[in-house]
């Protein structure tokens, strides 16, 4: 069974990094039938041979021994066929294992708010559903009709939706979620660093917007888009970073500058691409798709550009923007209460030794600090 289970980890790993056999096994200093009999799992390898292997293939030798879990209920599409499809789910199952692990052992589980949201929404046309999803959605969580999202990872933990942010050096794929019923809702968000960070917080509402109108089509079996799925959900995502009421109370605030600086006004508010405000003033009807050449033109004119990219962001939002950081909180209470070695917070975090010793100094010293604090003011 363990040599089934590496040489299945082996292969998916090498598959995804687009290798062949004799690629890692020159990497691994072995031979490509031995290399080959450990992937077919027809081999009981040595310990040396499966630390070679892994350090060919640049991961922890954990990653050949550990059973990985099949999710099913997962909204993975792509435009293209992705070759690492198999290892973005591999790792997305192990982050979540890890996940509700930590959170079950610090009695830290948070309540997700939005499960029973579309049972409310039986009788309302799929025209009007993603609008209103949107509403009541950020109504659930808290937020005020007029509110900018300022921190969409910390919204979403506080509400009980788990956020994994995973760079795939693919412009194919910008995200994935899992349903409840896989200790979700959990949403994966690409965020290579050839992606616009706008493009990353959209990504993340998308998901939700899927979640929340599409369960029923969560299957991992499944591998093309529904166009009118992906309409739906760019719709939920739109309304939901830019409320109805607050957009357009914004954009006639800004009528006394230039129509490109209250576009980027306006983007800068709400933390979406400027694409998505252009949409919008569409939809609205504060202007017609007349609106795109024009807007081109300005592009080329202020950036200097001959043409403009498709994934072209002018003025971008910076990575600190778009910060996840439960799973980081939640693996320092595990540290502090020794429910999990430094060792296993770094392969959990997917961070060096070294660095997570550097986190630890740091809390260390920032808890010392703190308990000196309270004594001078007790």
């Amino acid at each position: 069974m363990q040599t089934e289970i590496i040489g299945k980890n082996v292969k998916r790993i090498r598959y995804g990094q687009e290798l062949t056999q004799a690629d890692v096994a020159k990497k691994a200093g072995i031979s490509v039938p031995t290399y080959s009999k450990l992937e077919s799992g027809k081999a009981s390898p040595r310990i040396d041979t499966l630390y070679k292997v892994a350090n060919a293939m640049g991961v922890r030798i954990q990653e050949l021994l550990a059973q990985v879990r099949e999710l099913k209920a997962v909204r993975f599409r792509a435009k293209k066929k992705l070759k690492r499809r198999d290892q973005v789910l591999a790792k997305a199952a192990c982050w979540l294992d890890d996940f509700n692990y930590l959170l079950k052992a610090e009695n830290a589980k948070v309540k997700y708010t939005l499960s029973n949201l579309l049972s409310s929404m039986i009788d309302i046309s799929s025209a009007e559903r993603p609008r209103l999803a949107a509403k009541k959605a950020r109504g659930k969580m808290g937020l005020d009709d007029d509110e900018p999202i300022r921190d969409i990872s910390g919204l979403f933990a506080a509400n009980g939706i788990k956020l994994l942010t995973y760079p795939l050096a693919s412009g194919n794929f910008y995200g994935m979620s899992i349903g409840e019923s896989e200790g979700g809702p959990a949403i994966v968000v690409n965020v290579w660093d050839r992606i616009s960070v706008e493009r990353w917080i959209f990504s993340a509402a998308h998901e939700l917007g899927h979640l929340l109108l599409h369960l029923n089509a969560y299957d991992v079996e499944v591998h093309s888009e529904d166009d009118q799925q992906e309409r739906e959900a760019n719709i939920f995502a739109s309304y939901f970073l830019m409320p109805e009421k607050g957009f357009e109370k914004e954009w006639r605030e800004t009528s006394g500058l230039s129509l490109w600086h209250r576009i980027l006004k306006v983007k800068r508010i709400y933390h979406v691409s400027y694409q998505t405000v252009t949409y919008r003033l569409i939809e609205s009807g504060f202007y017609d798709k007349n609106i795109w050449p024009r807007i081109n033109l300005i592009l080329r004119n202020e950036y200097n550009r001959d043409k403009i990219p498709k994934s072209f962001e002018p003025e971008q939002l910076k990575k600190y923007d778009f910060v996840n950081d439960w799973l980081d909180r939640v693996v320092r209470v595990a540290i502090e209460k020794e429910i999990i070695t430094l060792s296993r917070a770094s392969e959990i975090l997917d961070i060096s030794l070294q660095e997570l010793r550097q986190r630890a100094s740091y809390w260390a010293e920032e808890n010392v600090a703190e308990e000196a604090g309270s004594t001078v003011h007790n």
